[in-house]
């Protein structure tokens, strides 16, 4: 331990002195039998180490910069660049592809296969993932588990085809690939040899995607799974789902509207729930924020009161998009903003959500004209 604190405080890479390497055989056993703690170690001699990597070309060490190589503590403690070649060689492996930090081990490995008399598989060391400020990723970066990225809502296929483009780089500009084009175009020859940053942005990118991409059952399927194992949702036999918080049922055809509106606006499933929540409860809104920029709470209820008496026209069986578009025209007066924004507000709580008369066509007539009402309410 004292050798090798001295030599990092040198700024040198440790390497065994060979304090112990000239014992007999009687010394090691009586240092064995007295339980002194031991390493094996493989004897190293003084040559150069090559070997090709498909990326990076040539890479050659001089073993006097190894030492000789630890491969166990003790008889039954076998260390990673020892198990990993037999690990390799029982398992007939052709080709090591590995992380570039590895790219000192690789020489190691090299000697405990030729003292094996074994054959040397194809070496090939990728590029690391780095942080925005080009440094290993890690946690502080926010770096988590697979796992973690799909239980915030990333689909598989995203992931899988963001992942593939950190440092590979395909033989045109597209992309976007499905599995099978991904096997089909990979090749190591043009994988970088630079860090490949990564890019939070361009993996919501990718998420947006492919949720949109899905098919409308797809979509639903995968949002409505995604929900219950959150608890937002619970399965209410064949009527569908209810919403537990009010004891809402949706329906499949509801949810199915929802989610297809929601779904241009959103990076992960995870952001899913506050995207929706206003299809299934009331939403509240501060007085302040109805009003269109420099409209009175006068002016926005009188506002409040025309939408109602427009909307009371239509039915319940025609409240759609097309009839509530045509509605609401009445009452622009070159800038839709004081009829829009006061409603969309009323509607989903929100400043930013998709477009009022989308929202009012799915939760339908009923639940437009209460909203209305608590607002009128809210603003006197």
């Amino acid at each position: 331990m004292a050798a090798h604190q001295d030599m990092e405080a040198r700024g040198e890479i440790y390497r065994y002195s060979g304090k112990c390497r000239g014992l007999g055989p009687e010394q090691v056993k009586e240092n064995m039998d007295q339980g002194k703690p031991f390493a094996v170690r493989l004897k190293v001699g003084n040559e150069k180490v090559a070997f090709e990597d498909v990326i990076r070309g040539t890479i050659e060490t001089s073993t006097d910069q190894l030492g000789d190589i630890a491969i166990s503590r003790g008889l039954d403690g076998a260390l990673y660049n020892y198990s990993v070649v037999i690990d390799d060689h029982e398992m007939k492996i052709s080709h090591v592809i590995r992380g570039e930090d590895h790219i000192p081990n690789t020489p190691k490995q090299i000697l405990v296969q030729r003292a094996f008399g074994w054959e040397q598989p194809i070496y090939a060391h990728l590029p690391l993932i780095l942080g925005t400020d080009r440094t290993k990723l890690s946690k502080r970066h926010g770096a988590t588990s697979l796992k973690d990225y799909i239980g915030q809502g990333y689909l598989p296929e995203a992931l899988l085809n963001f992942l593939s483009l950190l440092g590979w780089h395909p033989s045109g500009d597209r992309e976007v690939f499905l599995t099978q084009e991904l096997i089909s175009e990979f090749s190591l020859d043009r994988v970088q040899k630079g860090g490949a940053i990564f890019n939070i942005v361009k993996l919501n990118w990718f998420n947006n995607y492919y949720l949109r991409k899905k098919s409308v059952a797809d979509l639903r399927e995968t949002a409505v799974a995604f929900l219950v194992q959150d608890g937002f949702l619970e399965p209410a036999g064949e009527n569908g789902y209810r919403y537990p918080q009010t004891g809402t049922i949706a329906t499949p055809a509801y949810l199915e509207s929802v989610f297809a509106l929601a779904v241009e606006r959103l990076n992960t499933l995870g952001e899913l729930k506050d995207a929706i929540r206003y299809f299934f409860e009331d939403p509240s809104c501060e007085a302040s924020m109805i009003p269109w920029k420099q409209m009175t709470r006068d002016e926005t209820r009188g506002i409040l009161k025309r939408i109602k008496e427009v909307f009371d026209k239509v039915s319940p069986d025609e409240f759609g998009k097309e009839k509530i578009t045509v509605a609401l025209e009445e009452l622009y007066q070159g800038d839709k903003g004081h009829v829009l924004w006061p409603l969309r507000v009323v509607l989903s709580g929100k400043e930013a959500s998709p477009p009022p008369f989308d929202i009012a066509a799915i939760v339908g007539k009923d639940t437009v004209m209460r909203r209305i009402d608590n607002a009128i309410q809210t603003l006197l």
